[in-house]
């Protein structure tokens, strides 16, 4: 252990001088900040100064104990070290690491004093840990990079620039190791972090072999060190875009692989086929729906201070602000286990007077009103944003705006039943009914789901506030029809994968997106290796949808559904996020609109016999030719009478625990008298 002793203390007489020196510097400026923190006015500045500081202060550290390693190992070979009884490379680890100790105490010193000013840490979390090892492993690289720098250049100063330019080998490298890791990690987060350690982690380690190499086989014999830079720059330089340009190239072929799959199965991957043609600017409703969002929001938002959003058991709610949000009767919609919220019936009159009286308001449905009585209503999304001059140009934009129109529409046609004029109800009911056909017929997933919402809008409003008069049942049976006629399944979007490899950046929706990495031309293999999986995934769900379309309940399919399922999260990068379960969406809409249904059956049955069934099957043949069954479980309805409504499907067993309840309906009849409306 002699040898070994003499190593390290040799190794820390060189640098103790600048190690007591750093360690007093970074004391110093800790009783700088702390007297600094007494006046508060200078807490954000010192702030940022420690901050600035836990980053930059390890490279001073590594620039001046690198001046150890210049003396020793570059001013001369014939020292005291080299007649030692042991090997080279014993001796060039054993500086090394003695070196690198000391570093990392002074580091940690730091840390600790200046963590005090820019942390506060309530619970450690895996991010902090990894933010952690990601400094530390850089911090060890800054510290491995200037050694071989002054290594190879046999002086200290090397180290600055060896610093400065750190950043170039580690892009170099970069590009190398995040193309290999793509194959192995599908999560972009986890890829991105893994691929940032794989780097530094690579990198230091070069750092420290090659040093060990030079020191080894060149330095002690007494040769020369250029060549073998060069030879390690032209690899480090040349096999990462080499590695890049493989995984390209592979990506790529798998790419136009797919697509020619995709065309084989019948996918459309040409937009303009899918786009209903253009009709004229002055016939098409769709720009006055959208202004209509200018018009009517001041007036909602003055209304919604004075009843503010609640449950059933605040004072009340003022309607038309979410979907399926509001409800004007002791009728419940319950999907995904979420009722309904009710307005209490003390509130009801009198929001019936502000919707009905209100000029403001009876302004905004006499502009909606005659703009849906023109020949076309047409969402499309280039010709919403050109006439908006791209104010309005995310399929988002359009919803929001186009939810409130149609909230609107059906908090009038429950003020209409409040006073009566029935008539006016189902006027009210078509205009909705014309907005989500509009939108049902775009070639969008998302637009498509939002006008199935509106279609259930306007089912639940004719459920729960629908007169029950011999008038009404002719509307009712064409609803019956219409939800037969309703085809839940979601558009191929299959063309929208060419949009994404040519406009990466702005189709990275904000939530998720990882960096800015993401969207940088260099990681253009991942974006088709994401393509290609996801367009094999797409043709896998297209044949399912087939089978789907065929079966009484997803229970018939669920093995098939499982394997997708899978393949689905198998897709990398965030293009997965991108796309809907379309197999769940078909089955959820039609066990929605068959619940309708059976409701709209039961309200004719009711005005009909005066009193609700005593099971679903009294309403075959009269009404229906048949019960459905439950998509989503393959079994029966439930079905419950009550003395002034029924209970359908699961709704009987919401407050049970533990009871996951997919959907239920409680309907109660509308005993809300007009003649107490103003």
């Amino acid at each position: 252990m002699k040898p070994y002793q003499a190593l390290i203390w040799n190794e820390w007489r060189q640098m103790r001088g600048n190690v007591m020196a750093l360690a007093g510097v970074t004391v110093l400026l800790w009783l700088l900040m702390l007297l600094g923190c007494n006046d508060k006015t200078f807490v954000e500045y010192i702030e940022m100064g420690a901050l600035a500081l836990v980053i930059g202060l390890p490279l001073l550290y590594s620039a001046v104990l690198a001046d150890s390693f210049a003396r020793e190992f570059g001013q001369k070979t014939d020292s005291f070290l080299l007649e030692l009884p042991v090997s080279s490379t014993k001796i060039f680890f054993c500086k090394y690491f003695a070196n690198l100790a000391a570093y990392l105490v002074l580091v940690l010193l730091e840390v600790l004093l200046m963590s005090r000013f820019c942390f506060r840490v309530k619970h450690i979390d895996s991010m902090m840990v990894i933010v952690f090892i990601i400094f530390t492993t850089a911090w060890i690289l800054v510290h491995a990079i200037v050694f071989l720098s002054s290594l190879i250049g046999k002086k200290a100063g090397n180290g600055i620039v060896a610093i400065i330019i750190l950043p170039l080998p580690y892009l170099l490298l970069f590009s190398g190791t995040m193309t290999v890791t793509m194959f192995f990690i599908n999560d972009n987060y986890n890829w991105i972090i893994f691929s940032h350690l794989f780097s530094l982690f690579l990198l230091c380690g070069f750092c420290v072999w090659f040093g060990w190499y030079l020191w080894s086989c060149r330095i002690v014999r007494g040769k020369r060190v250029l060549k073998p830079v060069i030879v390690a720059l032209s690899y480090m330089l040349i096999v990462p875009w080499i590695l890049y340009g493989f995984v390209y190239f592979y990506f790529s072929f798998s790419f136009n692989s797919a697509i020619r799959e995709a065309r084989t199965a019948g996918l459309e991957l040409d937009i303009k086929k899918v786009v209903l043609p253009p009709v004229p600017a002055e016939q098409n409703a769709v720009l006055e729906i959208l202004n209509f969002y200018h018009e009517y929001q001041p007036i909602y938002k003055h209304y919604s201070k004075k009843y503010p959003e609640s449950g059933e058991t605040t004072p009340g709610t003022f309607p038309s602000q979410l979907l399926l949000d509001s409800l004007w009767t002791g009728t419940d919609f319950i999907f995904n286990g979420i009722p309904g919220k009710i307005i209490q019936p003390k509130n009801i009159y009198e929001i019936t007077d502000i919707i009905m009286n209100d000029p403001r308001i009876n302004k905004c449905y006499i502009t909606l009103s005659g703009a849906l009585k023109k020949p076309y209503c047409r969402f499309d999304t280039d010709y919403v944003s050109a006439q908006y001059c791209g104010l309005i140009s995310s399929v988002l934009d359009i919803i929001s705006r186009a939810s409130l129109a149609v909230n609107f529409l059906s908090d009038r046609a429950y003020a209409l039943r409040v006073v009566g004029r029935n008539d006016d109800f189902f006027v009210c009911l078509v205009s909705i009914d014309r907005i989500a056909d509009a939108l049902t017929e775009q070639p969008s997933a998302y637009l498509k789901m939002t006008g199935l919402g509106f279609k259930a809008i306007e089912y639940q409003t004719a459920i729960a506030a629908g007169p029950d008069t011999f008038e009404a049942i002719k509307f009712y049976n064409k609803m019956i029809r219409d939800a037969d006629s309703i085809n839940p399944t979601m558009p191929d979007e299959t063309f929208m994968i060419h949009n994404y490899l040519k406009n990466i950046s702005s189709l990275i929706p904000p939530a998720i997106d990882d960096g800015f990495l993401l969207k940088s031309k260099l990681l253009f293999p991942r974006h088709l290796q994401s393509a290609a999986a996801w367009l094999r995934w797409k043709i896998e769900q297209d044949k399912l949808l087939k089978q789907a379309s065929a079966s009484a309940s997803i229970k018939a399919i669920e093995p098939a559904a499982n394997s997708l399922q899978k393949i689905r999260n198998a897709i990398p990068g965030f293009l997965k996020l991108m796309v809907t379960n379309d197999l769940f969406y078909n089955f959820m809409w039609r066990e929605r609109f068959e619940s309708y249904k059976l409701c709209l059956a039961l309200k004719i049955y009711y005005i009909k016999h005066g009193k609700f069934p005593e099971s679903l099957q009294q309403l075959v043949p009269e009404i229906l030719p048949s019960v459905p069954i439950n998509p989503l479980t393959g079994k029966d309805y439930t079905y419950q009478p009550e003395a002034s409504g029924f209970l359908l499907s699961d709704y009987s067993s919401r407050n049970q625990p533990n009871q996951k309840i997919l959907s239920g309906i409680r309907y109660q009849t509308w005993d809300i008298k007009p003649e107490k409306a103003k």
